[in-house]
């Protein structure tokens, strides 16, 4: 048995030394030998059905991980072990070690549910983790793993449960204190979360440090004096790579909105003009900005950009070297211009930390917004995602002082959407500039073929093929393709081309699998292919005879601009910015509607005169350099940096009449009214139900009335939180001193309606109130709860 295993062992490091060198078919045959040498090595089995995924045989290395399946279970029951049932009971991961054999079993399941998620099989890969989570309850990593499964599926209730089994085992993981915090604030058990999050050292001592912030009317006076040097001298232009590091860390390869970030940063690092070029991360537990070496972040990119489709699975290393560099002192930045280029709605204290910036330092901000899909096609998204965007929406209104998007059609969506939710017209909006992403683009130079299986090579040779490339999830439209290729294939037989996917699993990708698994007809003609370099996705753009875009909205359409780069013909679906990145280029079909695809592929392949002109038309695209796009943003921060600092952006201006919800979970003016008014550092995360503050520190509400809508009065529908407790209220009239108001005391859990009159204003205009919240209640613990709050005539 010991030479059986060793002989596997020796044919498996021969399997992995011919993919390195790039002889797949080899390496699968290799692999296939491995496996008849030690039948049971469920290591060896994983292996072949990857190596056979690769070269899209999915119906045989789903027979294989079946195999793996079964020699798993014959293990168990060879070591002595009951036949495991399913979770159920066995959620107490008290249970202890049953021996390291039962471990190893354990951890190859979970093995086996990795895989069965490449296979985009989530439902096999539950199962497998909960089969080894019964036997193995006392390891960590298992259920943290299980739980992120789960909470990528929904399953908020189920994943906190697996998330805090696996912190019971390790109590000192902050990281995963952080994943529960999260989940808790999902499922709307704040008090729990708040918890959770700030038991932790450096946020008690950020709280400590900030017990009395500037008062928000503040804003107007930081910037004047900031800016006159800065626009004369050239600004400090800060790029928040935030999300560009952290998905790298786990990524090998570039996603569409990580390739943007990557090309526009080196772009403007390269040309900066006058300015000063800076590159941050925001760390969101202290609620602050840490500059980091650039060269570090050059090397981070130059890696992902070699090593994309190949080598190490992360690029750990790099970027932890991005995150222990060090670049300077943010807080000594003068009037700085914080630009962000990526996806930031995950980070809730990100506002009031730009707030804070702007009192301290005279910041502006420039967010990139890449498209509006959370809102306008929610459906599509994660169950959190559309409350989560509209809130990050909604605050990115009330202190950006300009926005970057990616087409003009992005820019309608976004332009609508402030307006509805600030109740101002366009006009008095922050400018909304559009960089068109028509940018060519090299796919790391020279094309590679990829390797794969002799019989999908003949079948591409001989059929020739059409592509489709992005992550498969709904939005995608996958499975119109799937129907419209199904009429092809029925009028046309073998005579219809092959169609190629190149793309990962996304999310909610189990409704077009499993119709691309279970059509008889797409056996032969539809070859999915996953984790391919640049270099061989530029050769699918260079060999292929047309790609395909069914998408039903994004914000531009990269795989369109990748096509014509490459001189391919495309077919697109009519529908958002995807008219934009296609414009005259491209041939059209209407969206949703795989009848009106099949006829304008028809037309496509079984016409080559017509596939002919339709890639002649692909000339008139009008393609731009990288370094265009990063001119074009750098031109945004240019204006920005001559304008000055806005006293709108201090606090938002109401009526009286006005009645926000602030337990508002969809975009619109309530949510816009609640993020505009907060302002200091004791509000918790944003939480559907309330608005609330926590202790330890000051928060307050901001906002300005215009002058003569007679005599008001405030209205608070206030709730407490777990505990007893008084806190004493104080107003500011424009700029002055705050004064107390009578103290109110809350019982745990009790609701009532708070009120006081407004005073009276000394000067004519705008008039801006200020009430300070400030309670007993202990360190951390959610205290005062804010369900409505209405501007009534006095």
């Amino acid at each position: 048995m010991k030479i059986r295993k060793h002989s596997a062992q020796l044919i498996a490091l021969y399997a992995k030394g011919f993919a390195r060198l790039g002889w797949r078919g080899m390496s699968a045959q290799t692999r296939r030998l491995a496996v008849a040498v030690s039948p049971q090595d469920t290591h060896r089995l994983l292996d072949l059905a990857r190596a056979q995924r690769q070269f899209a045989f999915r119906e045989e290395a789903l027979a294989t991980l079946m195999r793996a399946q079964e020699a798993l279970k014959r293990r168990e029951r060879a070591a002595g072990f009951e036949e495991p049932a399913l979770l159920g009971a066995a959620m107490d991961p008290a249970r202890g070690d049953q021996g390291p054999v039962i471990s190893g079993i354990a951890r190859e399941w979970a093995s086996l549910a990795r895989t069965y998620l490449e296979f985009s099989k989530p439902e096999l890969a539950i199962a497998c983790y909960q089969r080894g989570l019964h036997l193995a309850p006392h390891l960590a990593d298992l259920w943290d793993q299980y739980g992120h499964l789960l909470r990528a599926r929904d399953q908020f209730e189920e994943a906190l449960q697996a998330q805090e089994a696996a912190y019971r085992l390790h109590h000192r993981d902050y990281g995963r204190r952080h994943k529960i915090g999260e989940l808790l604030k999902i499922l709307n058990r704040e008090v729990d979360a708040l918890e959770i999050h700030h038991d932790h050292e450096p946020w008690t001592q950020l709280r400590a440090a900030e017990q009395r912030p500037d008062l928000p009317a503040a804003l107007v006076r930081a910037g004047a004096s900031l800016q006159a040097a800065a626009s004369e001298q050239g600004a400090d232009i800060v790029i928040d790579l935030s999300d560009l590091v952290h998905f790298l860390r786990v990524r090998r390869f570039f996603s569409g909105i990580q390739r943007v970030q990557a090309e526009i940063a080196l772009g403007i690092m390269d040309n900066p003009g006058p300015h000063r070029i800076h590159i941050a991360m925001f760390n969101d537990v202290d609620a602050k900005w840490e500059l980091k070496d650039p060269q570090a972040l050059r090397a981070l990119i130059s890696e992902a950009q070699q090593r994309a489709g190949h080598g190490p699975k992360r690029l750990r290393a790099p970027a932890d070297a991005v995150l222990r560099s060090s670049g300077g002192d943010f807080a000594a930045l003068k009037a700085p211009i914080l630009f962000v280029p990526g996806a930031t709605w995950s980070a809730w204290r990100l506002p009031l930390a730009i707030k804070a910036a702007k009192r301290r330092q005279g910041l502006r901000y420039v967010p990139f917004v890449h498209d509006c899909i959370p809102l306008i096609v929610p459906d599509t998204c994660s169950a959190d995602m559309p409350n989560m965007y509209g809130r990050w929406l909604a605050a990115s209104a009330t202190v950006a002082d300009a926005f970057l998007v990616n087409s003009e059609n992005t820019g309608r969506d976004l332009a609508r959407f402030l307006s509805e939710g600030s109740g101002r017209e366009e006009a008095a909006l922050p400018p909304i500039k559009a960089t068109p992403l028509n940018a060519r683009t090299s796919l790391g130079g020279a094309s590679v073929k990829p390797r794969l299986h002799a019989r999908v090579d003949s079948v591409l040779s001989a059929r020739g093929f059409a592509l489709t490339v992005g992550s498969i999830e709904p939005r995608k439209r996958h499975i119109d393709i799937f129907r419209a290729w199904e009429i092809l294939i029925g009028k046309h037989g073998d005579k219809a081309p092959v169609l190629v996917l190149v793309g990962r699993a996304g999310w909610r990708e189990e409704e077009a699998v499993n119709y691309l698994d279970n059509s008889p007809s797409l056996k032969g003609s539809v070859f999915w292919l996953t984790d391919l370099s640049d270099e061989e996705l530029a050769w699918c753009y260079e060999n292929a005879q047309f790609s395909v875009m069914a998408s039903e909205y994004e914000g531009w359409g990269m795989p369109v601009t990748e096509s014509l780069n490459a001189g391919l013909p495309a077919l697109v679906a009519r529908n958002s910015a995807l008219v934009e990145a296609g414009s005259e280029a491209v041939r059209y079909f209407e969206t949703r509607d795989p009848a009106s695809l099949a006829q304008a592929v028809e037309a496509l392949a079984m016409d080559r005169q017509a596939l002919a002109q339709a890639k002649a038309q692909c000339a008139v695209a009008r393609l731009r350099d990288w370094q265009d796009l990063a001119d074009d943003t750098l031109s945004l921060l240019n204006t920005v940096a001559r304008q000055p600092l806005s006293p709108e952006r201090a606090a938002p201006l109401l009526m009286v009449g006005t009645s926000a919800d602030f337990g508002a979970r969809s975009y619109g003016p309530d949510l816009c009214v609640q993020e505009g008014v907060m302002h200091g550092p004791a509000w918790a995360a944003r939480n559907p139900g309330a608005l609330w503050t926590v202790g330890g520190g000051e928060a307050i509400l901001a906002f300005r009335l215009a002058a003569g809508q007679g005599p008001a009065r405030l209205v608070l529908e206030l709730r407490a939180g777990a505990d007893d407790l008084a806190f004493s209220p104080q107003i500011s009239v424009d700029e002055g001193d705050f004064d107390a108001l009578e103290p109110v005391t809350l019982r745990a859990g009790q609701r009532r309606t708070w009120e006081t009159v407004l005073p009276a204003s000394t000067r004519p205009g705008e008039v801006i109130f200020q009430l300070r919240l400030r309670s007993d209640a202990r360190f951390a613990a959610r205290a005062i709860g804010i369900e409505r709050m209405s501007i009534l005539p006095a």
